[in-house]
């Protein structure tokens, strides 16, 4: 073998290396963020309690989160090719994982509700920011490897979210859960930073300098978004699914604990390390709706059959949700796992997908801010309508907006523009 192709592989190589381990990095950073800020979320009943609050009331802390969070994502998306997104991702990770910490300590809602807000700004790039770095250092072979990584992220920091409180709460300890993962958040956002570093070695695959993109491969166009209209065409479907997807999750997810609390009196502990089941089947469906959209390439169809399925399966909840338990958390826990597959197709993959024609970064801060508008007013809304009308009505509701997700996925197929066979989408 000649020296200069020998040479050639093992620049590949550890190019290769150097890139997984920035994706597993990030992935921490990811998934440390969402588990820590989402203990709120799993311990919202035992937080009620320990503060004398009511629903609505204890789950606005994480609405100030959502604004703030919003707001931020909205300010940072036309940035994301300009800032050093390294250094930003450092600083504002290693001052949310101290935030974290911090929250743990809070003698009053209201201190909740300061940090919370705080939080939600800082953390407002992180996610966007991370998948920015992957999408413009990882080779276009690595991409399907990523989004398997970065796919399973919702099962993890589920498994983190409820399974780290289900441990503490029983004890009372609900603060412990914050300290904790906190400081662990803190040690991922250094080694992250390592990470990155050592990817300087190598040019980047895409590169993105004041709206334009820098690519060492053309890649083909997977929507069509080549003129101003279709652009504007893409943006607002995918900005439609993100408020719809989730929807569903939000006016849901955060109320599982209650409900199986309240309807057939199981310990606040419990309740929430049963809901551990939901992050398990997030990690099983996330892994086949990546594998799918390898095999298919249109990946809103991939979105709308998962959903489907998640729509059957959720169903018999409207009549039947306080008649068994087993029922109950089988309907609950599948909807969850398997709906939140239809939710990846058109983020984390479809961000990878586009990488050469729309920034990852900014085309993630836009969706996550119409998600985080959702997470804001959905969890107060869900707790709102059972405290008025019930959990049976509030299921109808669910059921209602699935039904409209699932035409804007029908309406988002029919854009998908594959150059490599435009003419045989599965």
């Amino acid at each position: 073998m000649p020296h200069e192709q020998l040479m050639d592989n093992v620049a590949d190589r550890d190019k290769i290396k150097r890139a997984k381990f920035l994706i597993w990095t990030g992935f921490l950073v990811y998934v440390l963020m969402m588990g820590s800020k989402n203990v709120y979320t799993a311990e919202v009943a035992a937080i009620q309690l320990a503060f004398g609050t009511g629903k609505a009331q204890t789950s606005l802390a994480m609405t100030y989160y959502f604004i703030a969070y919003a707001i931020g994502q909205l300010v940072l998306a036309p940035l994301f090719s300009k800032i050093n997104l390294k250094i930003f991702i450092s600083l504002t990770a290693g001052v949310s994982s101290v935030l974290t910490v911090l929250i743990g300590f809070m003698p009053s809602m209201t201190m909740l509700y300061v940090l919370c807000t705080i939080n939600g700004a800082l953390q407002a790039g992180i996610y966007s920011g991370v998948m920015a770095i992957i999408s413009k250092y990882a080779p276009t072979k690595l991409l399907p490897y990523a989004n398997r990584v970065m796919s399973a992220g919702g099962a993890i920091y589920g498994i983190l979210s409820y399974g780290v409180p289900a441990i503490f709460v029983g004890f009372g300890l609900w603060n412990v859960p914050f300290i904790l993962l906190g400081i662990i958040f803190g040690i991922i956002v250094i080694i992250f930073f390592i990470a990155a570093e050592r990817m300087k070695k190598y040019p980047p695959e895409i590169d993105w300098q004041n709206g334009k993109c820098k690519s060492v491969e053309n890649e083909p166009m997977y929507i069509n978004v080549s003129t101003r209209s279709k652009k504007i065409r893409y943006f607002v479907l995918m900005a439609l699914l993100s408020l719809f997807g989730n929807f569903m999750h939000g006016l849901l997810q955060q109320w599982v604990p209650s409900l199986l609390h309240e309807k057939f009196g199981m310990d606040l502990s419990y309740s929430i390390l049963i809901t551990l089941l939901v992050p398990l089947g997030l990690f099983a469906g996330s892994l086949v709706a990546v594998s799918l959209c390898e095999k298919y390439k249109n990946v809103f169809n991939v979105s709308m059959v998962v959903t489907a399925i998640a729509m059957i399966v959720f169903a018999p909840m409207i009549f039947f949700y306080d008649a068994n338990i087993v029922l109950t958390i089988v309907c609950v826990v599948g909807f969850l796992s398997i709906s939140n597959a239809g939710r990846v197709t058109f983020s984390s993959i479809l961000s990878f997908k586009m990488r050469s024609h729309i920034n990852t970064g900014s085309y993630l801060a836009f969706l996550n801010a119409f998600s985080a508008v959702v997470q804001a007013v959905a969890p107060p809304t869900g707790g709102a309508i059972i405290d008025s009308i019930g959990y049976g009505k509030l299921f109808i509701l669910i059921v209602a907006i699935g039904v409209v997700f699932m035409g804007l996925l029908f309406a988002c197929s029919r854009m998908v523009n594959n150059a490599r066979d435009k003419d045989k989408l599965n």
